[in-house]
């Protein structure tokens, strides 16, 4: 760009991104020290910058698009950076060799530059000012670099997306200085654009044709939330009235899904229970693909070891869940053991106060009004009823009518559980 600072250019090249809608782009001679202002709207700014105020490297990327910057051991003036959040990333290095570089020099650095990119994990893009011209990128002109850098690229797996335009134009001569390099033999277009300010060099856009889209963070409508809000939902006046308020109901009832809170597999699901899990998944795929009699029995079988094996897990974990809630000595012990089987079984200590004497007093108490029949009498509504105190046999009566199907109460406890329970511990209850 020869020149972010210089007046007017910041503000074309700002035009020249929105209208081109340009995601990252890559500048060479930015000619800025720290001090100079470079923001642009909708773009953060990595960059490299040299002391004298000359040469410099840069690269523009749309705020939506994360980031980390990175750095090569080398002495020509570079910037890098790999994206994020694509569903593709991408490594970018933004390359300034000014022309008055030795060429053992040149060869020692960029070496050591595209060396470095076998050691990044995804595809590397580089691009800037190299002034070397070979002809392989120039149909007009090439130096004595053109040998070094063409080898070495080739060497490192890297192939020059140029089509032969020359980027540079100066006092009738035209040359390319301008090379892009990528290591991944992907579709593409590379193009010149009319210039932008007065530089001599002229823009570039490259398009790559790959899944570099942004990805979209899973998002959960909370259902029960939004059907409480719908309950006090008001009807505007208008069809956009009632548009807008469904839209900002859901937005304050969807959250993102991230890492952190993915689905947690039940704590009797086993390796066992994922192979077939998997296996089903893998047999309905395949007879999604062929719909044929051999391939609907393998899923017919594969769906039904794996129906057969998660109830054959239930019956075991109930079972242990019983033995726990059934070994437990007194009420207090027996409740907070199921407050632990609630949080997937973990191990938690139970905080029990109550030393010796206390338990056998509350056994004795226990004890003394189970095997009472009393009565309790009470009034409501100026009628006196007698109502006769539960006691185990009344209680199992009761358990008898209900549904043990039924689901859980507040306290996480089904009445069939409380069933299982061994005679033992009803008094506890």
């Amino acid at each position: 760009i020869q020149s972010l600072k210089k007046q007017g250019n910041k503000e074309l090249l700002e035009i020249c991104l929105h209208n081109n809608k340009i995601d990252i782009a890559i500048l060479a001679e930015t000619w800025l020290t720290n001090n100079n202002d470079t923001s642009l709207k909708s773009y953060n700014y990595a960059y490299s910058n040299r002391q004298d105020g000359f040469g410099g490297v840069g690269i523009y990327i749309k705020k939506n698009i994360k980031f980390t910057i990175f750095k090569i051991p080398s002495e020509i003036e570079h910037i890098g950076i790999t994206t994020l959040n694509l569903k593709r990333n991408i490594n970018i290095i933004s390359v300034y060799c000014p022309p008055n570089i030795t060429t053992n020099t040149f060869k020692i650095e960029i070496e050591k530059l595209f060396l470095h990119t076998r050691q990044l994990n995804n595809m590397t893009l580089i691009g800037g000012d190299l002034n070397a011209r070979a002809t392989t990128w120039d149909r007009i002109s090439f130096n004595t670099k053109r040998n070094i850098l063409e080898n070495i690229a080739t060497d490192n797996n890297f192939i020059c997306l140029n089509d032969g335009s020359p980027t540079f134009d100066s006092n009738n001569s035209r040359s390319t200085l301008d090379v892009t390099f990528i290591n991944n033999n992907i579709n593409n277009t590379w193009k010149i654009i009319d210039k932008l300010t007065n530089s001599n060099h002229r823009p570039i856009t490259i398009t790559l044709f790959d899944n570099f889209q942004l990805k979209h963070k899973a998002k959960k409508i909370l259902m029960n939330r939004l059907l409480i809000d719908m309950t006090k939902f008001k009807v505007g006046d208008s069809l956009d009235e009632f548009n807008n308020s469904i839209e900002q109901t859901l937005q304050k009832n969807t959250i993102n899904i991230s890492n952190n809170n993915k689905y947690i597999p039940k704590h009797w699901w086993t390796n066992e229970s994922q192979r077939l899990f998997r296996l089903r998944n893998a047999a309905r795929k395949k007879y999604n693909q062929y719909k044929t009699l051999v391939n609907c029995e393998l899923l017919s079988r594969a769906e039904k070891n794996l129906t057969n094996h998660i109830l054959e897990q239930k019956k075991i974990n109930f079972q242990k869940t019983i033995d726990e809630i059934s070994t437990t000595s007194n009420s207090k012990e027996m409740w907070a053991t199921i407050k632990n089987l609630k949080k997937y079984q973990c191990d938690k200590q139970i905080n029990n106060s109550w030393n010796n004497q206390d338990k056998i007093k509350y056994l004795e108490f226990i004890a003394r009004t189970t095997t009472q029949n009393r009565t309790i009498n009470y009034i409501n509504n100026n009628r006196e009823e007698s109502i006769e105190e539960m006691n185990i046999d009344n209680f199992l009566q009761f358990l008898h009518t209900r549904n043990m199907k039924s689901a859980k109460g507040p306290d996480n406890t089904s009445y069939k559980m409380i069933f299982h329970l061994a005679y033992s511990s009803l008094p506890m209850i």
